[in-house]
C-alpha cells in the first residue's frame, strides 16, 4: 500500500464468498475469528449490527486500535454487508 503496512485478508474475501455465508436455510456471519448466525435477528427485524475492536499489526511494530462496524441488512434471500473498517474506509458486499 505504499506504507510497508502489514494487512490480515481474510481467505474467504478472495475466494468470492463474501462475509456473508448460506448453509442449510441460515445465514452465518464471518467476523473477527468468528460465525455468527445471523438467521432470527435478519428475520425478525431486516437487519443485524455488530461492533468489535480490533489491532492491526504494521512492520515497524507498532499497533493500531480500530473499531470495525459491520451492517447486514435484507432478508434470507437477499442482503447487503456493509463494513466500515474503522481506519476511514469501509466496503459494501451485495449478495447474488
Amino acid at each position: 500500500d505504499g506504507f510497508r503496512n502489514r494487512y490480515h485478508i481474510d481467505a474467504r474475501l478472495l475466494a468470492n464468498i463474501g462475509p456473508v455465508t448460506k448453509e442449510n436455510g441460515r445465514l452465518f456471519l464471518h467476523a473477527n475469528g468468528e460465525k455468527i448466525d445471523i438467521t432470527d435477528e435478519l428475520v425478525e427485524t431486516g437487519s443485524y449490527h455488530d461492533t468489535y475492536e480490533m489491532t492491526v499489526g504494521r512492520e515497524d511494530g507498532s499497533e493500531e486500535p480500530r473499531t470495525v462496524t459491520i451492517t447486514v441488512t435484507g432478508n434470507l434471500e437477499a442482503w447487503t454487508v456493509t463494513q466500515d473498517n474503522g481506519d476511514g474506509t469501509a466496503a459494501t458486499t451485495i449478495s447474488g
